[in-house]
């Protein structure tokens, strides 16, 4: 039993480490791996309730110890690796903000040019930034999109710089979810 135990801990602490490396930065590789872990958990679970049922009379209440170390530890784990890694991320782009601003500075002086689709190409040193750039012109000014992130089935994150500070609908309008991060910066997600 002691081994269920500590087995259980160890999983649901892999769970919410590769949960917490999944939300700072999604990909479908990450994702695979923290839904793994998720799965392990509940294996194991599944496993600690017939241990409940063959060693209760033996242990007494010791025998639920792993069970509600998976039972608790899931939903715990799922919570908390989200609000670390969302607190990660968020300090990786306060972080990256000089590099990005470079960006669009380059991007607005015309030092790096869009295709005729608008998607840029970013130089090598630049490359970690984004997986995806595209920018736009209207009214308003300049919008650079950055694609962060994307995971599992088809969801995309990333930031959008908007030249006038304006979240101009035609844009924004496409993402599920978006909030400022800045005054030229929006963090959005689908």
């Amino acid at each position: 039993m002691k081994k269920l135990t500590l087995l259980c801990a160890l999983v649901v602490i892999l769970y919410f480490v590769l949960l917490t490396y999944f939300v700072e930065h999604e990909t479908g590789l990450k994702e695979i791996f923290a839904a793994a872990a998720g799965f392990l958990v509940l294996i194991l679970m599944l496993v600690s309730s017939v241990g409940v049922v063959v060693s209760f009379k033996k242990k007494s209440f010791l025998a639920f110890t792993p069970f509600l170390i998976c039972l608790l530890g899931l939903p715990t784990g799922f919570v908390g690796a989200i609000d670390v890694g969302e607190s990660i991320k968020a300090a990786n782009f306060k972080k990256s903000l000089p590099c990005y601003t470079e960006l669009v500075r380059l991007i607005e002086n015309g030092e790096i040019k869009p295709d005729s689709d608008g998607q840029i190409q970013l130089p090598e040193q630049f490359a970690s930034l984004a997986y995806s750039t595209f920018t736009h012109t209207n009214s308003d000014g300049r919008i650079i999109i950055f694609d962060t992130d994307g995971a599992f089935p088809v969801w995309h994150a990333g930031y959008i710089y908007t030249s006038s500070g304006i979240a101009d609908a035609k844009f924004i309008k496409g993402w599920t979810c978006y909030e400022r991060v800045n005054t030229n910066w929006f963090y959005v997600s689908d």
